[in-house]
C-alpha cells in the first residue's frame, strides 16, 4: 500500500502517547478504531449502564474515525468485549439499535475485566470506504451472534462470531467451521480462500484438541489461528465462539508459513500486501514457556517473535496497523506504560487491551495479536482531534 494514504489520529488522551497507539487510523481504504471504552479526557467513566457506555463509545468513534476521513456508515466489523456475560444480550441489542441500518458483522466476547471496575464494555470497529453502497450482507442470524452473519466487500469475506450449542467443545468447533464454510460459499467464495480463524474458548485447556479437530475438518486449507480463553457465557451450553475471514480467489496465490505448534494451521498468511498472523504467546518453538511469572518479559518475548516473523516476510513492526494485548486475569502487570522498549513508538497502530481467562499454556500471562500491511509505515499523516 506504499502509494495509498496512511492517517493516524490521536484524541490527545495521555495513554495513547505512553502506550504508543492511535485512537483511529486509515490504511488505504481501511479505517480502524482502537478498542475504545467510555471514558472522558480526565479518565472518568461515562455512563453507569451498558447502553450509556455504548452511546458514549460510538460518539467518540464517530469523531476519531471521521478525523481519519472515515464514514461511520461504512463500518463492516465490530468486536464487543463485555465484562459481564449476563449483559451480553443487552449489549448486543443496544449496539444493533445504535447501528441500525449499518449491520456490520459482530463478535461478542466475554472478558474478565477492563482497566476500571465500572467499565462494562470495550468496542473495536473497522470500516471500508464505500461499504455502505458496495458491501454484500449475508443474513443468516441462525448462525451468528448479532448483525450480518457475513459481509463481502471487495475480495474480502468477513464472518462474525459463530455460536452453536449442544455437544462437546470440539463438536461445536467442527460445527462452527462448517458454518464458516457455508457463509463463505454464500458470499461467492471457497473454503480454500479462508485466511484466518479465531476461537474464543470457555475451557482453554481443550484448545489443542479443538484446533486439531478444526484443522482436520479444513483439510488442506491452512489459515492463521488464534485461541483465547474466555469466561463462561450466560448460555452454558455454548462452549466457544468462532470468527473467520476469507479473501476470494487467493487459494493459489497466497503464501503460508507453518505454525510452530499447530500443524493444521499457519503462523502467517500473506495475501498481496495484507499479512494475517496467528496470535503470539511466550512459548518457544520447542513448546517451552519463557519468562514464567514475568508479564513484561513475556510481552517483550512475544513482540521479538512477532518482529522476527515479520522480518522474514520483508516487513517490520512499523507495518503493523493493529495490535492487541490479552492479559490473563490474575497476572501482575509489572511494568507501567511508557517504560520498556518503544516497540510501536514510530508508527502507533490501533490497539486493544483487556483481561481474559487465560491461554493454552497455563503459565502464559499474555498473548499478542497483530495485523500488518506491507508499506503501512510509509508517508504517515498525523492528525489530532479533541474528543
Amino acid at each position: 500500500m506504499t502509494s495509498e494514504p496512511r492517517i493516524n489520529v490521536s484524541s490527545g488522551r495521555p495513554l495513547e502517547g505512553l502506550a504508543h497507539y492511535s485512537r483511529a487510523l486509515r490504511a488505504g481504504e481501511l479505517v480502524l478504531q482502537s478498542g475504545t471504552t467510555a471514558i472522558d479526557r480526565d479518565g472518568n467513566v461515562l455512563g453507569k449502564n451498558v447502553k450509556a457506555q455504548i452511546d458514549a463509545i460510538l460518539k467518540l468513534a464517530r469523531g476519531s474515525m471521521g478525523a481519519a476521513d472515515g464514514v461511520f456508515e461504512n463500518i463492516v466489523r465490530a468486536r464487543l468485549y463485555v465484562t459481564d456475560s449476563t449483559i451480553i444480550n443487552e449489549a448486543r441489542c443496544e449496539f444493533e439499535s445504535a447501528l441500525s441500518g449499518i449491520n456490520p458483522v459482530v463478535t461478542l466476547v466475554p472478558i474478565c475485566q477492563l482497566a476500571r471496575p465500572n467499565q462494562l464494555i470495550e468496542i473495536e470497529l473497522e470500516a471500508v470506504d464505500d461499504a455502505a453502497n458496495d458491501a454484500l450482507h449475508i443474513d443468516a442470524s441462525e448462525f451468528t451472534q448479532a448483525g450480518s452473519a457475513a459481509i463481502s466487500i471487495g475480495d474480502r469475506i468477513l464472518i462474525g462470531g459463530v455460536v452453536t450449542s449442544g455437544g462437546s467443545a470440539t463438536e461445536q468447533a467442527v460445527a462452527g467451521i462448517n458454518v464458516i464454510r457455508e457463509l463463505v460459499r454464500r458470499a461467492a467464495g471457497n473454503i480454500e480462500d479462508l485466511v484466518a480463524v479465531k476461537f474464543f474458548i470457555v475451557d482453554i485447556s481443550q484448545s489443542a484438541e479443538i484446533v486439531a479437530q478444526a484443522g482436520r475438518v479444513l483439510g488442506t486449507v491452512r489459515p492463521t489461528v488464534t485461541t483465547i480463553g474466555i469466561p463462561a457465557l450466560a448460555d452454558s451450553s455454548v462452549l466457544l465462539i468462532v470468527e473467520g475471514e476469507a479473501v476470494k480467489g487467493t487459494s493459489s496465490t497466497r503464501c503460508d508459513t507453518p505454525h510452530p505448534h499447530f500443524a493444521e494451521f499457519s503462523e502467517s498468511v500473506v495475501v498481496n500486501d495484507q499479512i494475517y498472523l496467528s496470535n503470539f504467546t511466550p512459548v518457544n518453538r520447542s513448546g517451552v514457556i519463557q519468562h514464567p511469572g514475568d508479564w513484561a518479559a513475556q510481552i517483550d518475548y512475544c513482540l521479538t517473535d512477532l518482529e522476527s516473523v515479520l522480518t522474514q516476510l520483508s516487513v517490520s513492526l512499523d507495518d503493523v496497523i493493529v495490535r492487541r494485548f490479552l492479559t490473563r486475569e490474575d497476572a501482575e502487570m509489572n511494568r507501567v506504560y511508557g517504560d520498556g522498549p518503544g516497540w510501536f513508538s514510530a508508527t502507533r497502530p490501533t490497539a486493544l487491551g483487556c483481561r481474559i481467562i487465560g491461554h493454552q499454556h497455563d503459565k502464559s500471562l499474555v498473548s499478542i495479536e497483530a495485523h500488518a500491511v506491507r508499506g503501512a509505515r510509509n508517508n504517515i499523516e498525523w492528525r489530532r482531534v479533541e474528543l
